[in-house]
């Protein structure tokens, strides 16, 4: 289980608007990706298959150390 900062539940949630929810990328492994994040705390990369342009991001997100 991954634990969320506030700030990348935040991050997550703002691409959720676009990759998921019927945003303008949206597709449902798109959604459903970032929903198990958010929901779960669970990297579901390999069973959704998401755009590798979100997981990118995602990763941005993930790997980012707070000063």
């Amino acid at each position: 289980m991954i634990k969320l900062t506030p700030e990348q539940r935040d991050h997550l949630e703002n691409l959720w608007f676009i990759y998921g929810n019927h945003g303008k990328k949206f597709t449902m492994s798109n959604h459903k990706f970032i929903q198990h994040f958010l929901e779960h705390g669970r990297d579901r990369r390999f069973f959704f298959k998401p755009d590798k342009e979100l997981i990118e991001l995602v990763d941005a997100i993930l790997n980012k150390v707070d000063h």
